[in-house]
């Protein structure tokens, strides 16, 4: 679960989320490039195993992005809700 109180926070963990994603996304793509490039049947299978594990990762971060919006959302309308009645 994320840990963000503002709207500040909130948009600091997206930046952070959206960076570290690039990065694995990139990673994902290296990985498939080594494994069609791969004679090795070993290193191939070894390289799939890894890119299979890359995509395990992604899915959880999109997983974690899915709960991060609804909690934002959630977030903001405590907050006009709040307002509103005030």
């Amino acid at each position: 679960m994320t840990k963000f109180t503002n709207k500040i926070e909130y948009l600091a963990f997206r930046a952070e989320w959206k960076a570290r994603y690039k990065e694995l996304s990139q990673e994902i793509r290296e990985t498939r490039a080594a494994i069609r490039a791969e004679q090795d049947g070993d290193r191939r299978s070894v390289l799939q195993g890894e890119k299979a594990y890359l995509r395990k990762q992604a899915s959880r971060m999109m997983t974690s992005l899915d709960e991060a919006k609804v909690e934002a959302n959630r977030q903001w309308l405590a907050e006009h809700s709040t307002k509103a009645a005030a």
